[in-house]
């Protein structure tokens, strides 16, 4: 990956907050992948009811990238993922995801 590629990567990422009034990061749908600023987020498996935490430094969103790799847009997330007290974070939308891995597939061509 070139610095051209880092840096379209960098402007695509939206500087979010959430905290107990507003929670929900991934719930049902994963139209997103997030790197975890500062805090403390609780990834619960719909499939088999296991909750995980994660904090900063780590990122979620692993279901958007298999699903754009693989273009199953139809399916929905097995995962709900939930602020624990208050999150910052930086998304990635998937159509922003979509974008930068077909230009980066272009640009190897």
């Amino acid at each position: 990956m070139d610095q051209k590629q880092l840096e379209e990567i960098r402007r695509s990422l939206i500087p979010m907050r959430y905290d107990d009034m507003s929670p929900y990061i991934i719930d049902g749908d994963f139209d997103k992948m997030f790197l975890i600023k500062s805090g403390l987020v609780s990834i619960t498996s719909l499939v088999s009811v296991e909750k995980v935490f994660r904090y900063s430094g780590n990122y979620c969103g692993d279901e958007l990238l298999k699903r754009v790799l693989h273009s199953s847009r139809d399916s929905k997330s097995t995962v709900w993922v939930e602020a624990v007290g208050e999150v910052e974070a930086l998304v990635l939308r998937a159509d922003d995801l979509i974008r930068l891995v077909s230009q980066f597939n272009h640009s190897h061509v």
